[in-house]
């Protein structure tokens, strides 16, 4: 994507193309809070959307905002304004950042609920979660689609930065937690788990336990 003399990204107003490769666009620009000249530089997609070279990529921001000299450029932010409010971005290539995103928000929740990995094995980083979590995972995020359409939104491709904030209502919560529920379920019936007995009430309470093995539930019905 080629951006023009005058085009918003953030706070920064582009001003003229400054040269190009394989890593990118590079843009002079203006950051109209401080009103100091900057240069943006704009990943192509196949790197935008490559979650290791973006790490990279990261690591050298890192690298780069360590050093102080004359002669090094500066680095003075680095946010990722991600051309990634496109719906189709968001919903494939995005999905992995908001599977790990939902990940620790998730450790948090248990963390401050006292929870740890040694009675919780997914109380780890993403790094070192089965693989059959984070596909669980990655099910959720691919699936944001479908609740939202329930509720009566879409996405749509950001046609500016100043868009006004958006919250959803407490009955649109509940609606779409019921189909993130009902979406679990057959996950792990499709895995082979089946209805028992809960252990706090056996008359009332069931859980989905794998075959016969009758393992500690992960979630009480």
């Amino acid at each position: 994507m080629t951006f023009a003399p005058g085009a918003r990204l953030g706070p920064y107003e582009i001003v003229a193309p400054l040269g190009a490769g394989g890593m990118g666009e590079v843009y002079r620009a203006k950051d109209t809070r401080l009103g100091r000249e900057v240069a943006i530089k704009v990943l192509p997609a196949e790197v935008a959307s490559d979650p290791d070279r973006l790490r990279r990529f990261e690591q050298e921001a890192k690298a780069v905002s360590a050093l102080n000299h004359p002669h090094i450029v500066t680095l003075r932010a680095f946010p990722l304004l991600e051309r990634t409010c496109q719906p189709d971005q968001l919903l494939s290539v995005g999905r992995e950042t908001l599977a790990r995103a939902m990940h620790e928000a998730y450790l948090r929740q248990q963390d401050a609920a006292g929870q740890s990995a040694a009675v919780n094995p997914a109380m780890v980083p993403w790094e070192a979660l089965p693989e059959e979590l984070k596909v669980s995972n990655r099910r959720q995020a691919g699936d944001i689609g479908r609740k939202l359409a329930a509720i009566g939104c879409e996405l749509r491709a950001m046609r500016g930065w100043e868009a006004e904030p958006f919250e959803l209502t407490e009955g649109e919560v509940d609606r779409m937690a019921q189909m993130e529920h009902a979406r679990w379920l057959e996950e792990k019936r499709e895995a082979g788990w089946t209805y028992a007995p809960g252990p706090r009430d056996a008359e009332s309470s069931l859980i989905l336990a794998r075959g016969n093995d009758r393992p500690a539930p992960s979630r009480t019905l």
